[in-house]
């Protein structure tokens, strides 16, 4: 499962008077599957917009970063989503009658989410690493090394909560509330 989740309880944003109706309520799995399914969309939204309610760093203007094939073919994408495995992996993770939590199924949506400070990395299974990067001029350049020092990432948060999200789901919270109540 990925490295980072967001998790929603039933009762979050919840007034008191819909608080003491919910034990009423017999059958909430199937609302806590519709939050979730709708927060699954709101992130890949997130991801599509380049961040929301504001974008992320590396977002504006140049809005893209560029990767390359083992071959050296460039393959620009906008942040977060050149390869879209990130954004595909967005998955409920969790589902309970009282909670749901979504996840990036990818390890390293953790560091994309907060961010990294800048560090050393080390070849360790091979005799050096190998990569491909821009080099004089904009050209394809392969590198061979024993580390290299990167500079870190900033924060790019996927897994947030909109103010339409919210109020998304408290107002469907209190309909399956009041449909089981009949009222």
């Amino acid at each position: 499962m990925g490295a980072i989740t967001m998790t929603m309880d039933i009762q979050d944003g919840l007034t008191p008077y819909w608080k003491k109706q919910l034990p009423k309520v017999e059958e909430t799995k199937p609302l806590m599957r519709r939050i979730g399914v709708h927060q699954v969309g709101s992130i890949m939204k997130n991801f599509r917009d380049g961040g929301r309610p504001y974008k992320w760093p590396g977002t504006h203007g140049a809005s893209k970063t560029m990767r390359f094939t083992k071959k050296g073919k460039k393959v620009p994408g906008p942040v977060g989503r050149d390869t879209g495995k990130l954004m595909e992996s967005t998955q409920i993770a969790h589902l309970t009658d009282n909670e749901v939590a979504v996840a990036l199924g990818k390890l390293y949506g953790k560091f994309f989410h907060t961010g990294t400070k800048a560090h050393v990395i080390k070849q360790k299974r091979a005799p050096f690493l190998k990569f491909w990067m821009l080099g004089p001029g904009g050209k394809p350049l392969f590198v061979k090394a024993l580390e290299v020092n990167h500079p870190g990432t900033k924060p790019r948060p996927v897994m947030v909560f909109q103010t339409s999200d919210e109020k998304w789901i408290n107002d469907e919270v209190t309909k399956h509330i009041m449909d089981n109540l009949g009222g």
